[in-house]
């Protein structure tokens, strides 16, 4: 007994397939060829007892097919396989239609967990988009300070060294114009 509830716990994979209910005026085609057929992914008992149900129609289709066959009115000769046939098909087509509506909610269920999913995943890659931005940002004004912060030292020590270089000049010129001594050199004392 507990083997068979876990296999009913098992998923399968099974095509519905819509049927027709008899017509004696129609074309005699037992499945409805513009209906589409569907993959369903459900447990094993709705499985068995679809695939039972659709045999069980199949068996009085092809009944009915081989009345029709032979030139006879099937709900003359068999009425209560006719009435069998379309009660049947209606439940068929019953379960058929539920799975079809089960089906789009799941899938709109889905769908609306998807589109939630997708809002929130744009508004997480738009904040972080403006962190790296604003990240970005102040990396890049932090590097700007430092960079004038440098700039303005440069300039400082530069100036420091060009008035280092025009007092030396200064000095030079100051040299040259002082007389030379007997050795030759200009003599650092000019006037006492």
């Amino acid at each position: 007994m507990a083997a068979q509830q876990s296999s009913d716990l098992v998923l399968r994979d099974f095509t519905m397939t819509k049927y027709q209910p008899f017509n004696p005026d129609g074309d005699h085609e037992m499945t409805d060829v513009g209906a589409p057929s569907r993959k369903i992914n459900a447990p094993l008992w709705l499985s068995k007892m679809y695939g039972d149900l659709c045999t069980e129609i199949n068996e009085m289709g092809n009944v009915i097919r081989s009345i029709v066959d032979r030139q006879q009115n099937p709900q003359e000769v068999v009425p209560g396989l006719v009435e069998l046939y379309n009660l049947l098909v209606n439940q068929q087509n019953t379960l058929y239609a539920r799975q079809a509506e089960e089906l789009q909610n799941a899938q709109k269920n889905e769908y609306a967990q998807l589109a939630q999913a997708s809002s929130q995943f744009a508004t997480e890659v738009k904040l972080s988009i403006q962190y790296a931005g604003l990240t970005a940002k102040e990396q890049v004004e932090r590097k700007g300070k430092e960079l004038l912060k440098h700039i303005g030292s440069l300039a400082t020590h530069n100036m420091n060294q060009f008035a280092q270089f025009e007092a030396w000049a200064v000095d030079e010129a100051k040299q040259c114009r002082r007389p030379k001594g007997r050795n030759g050199r200009r003599n650092k004392r000019l006037r006492r």
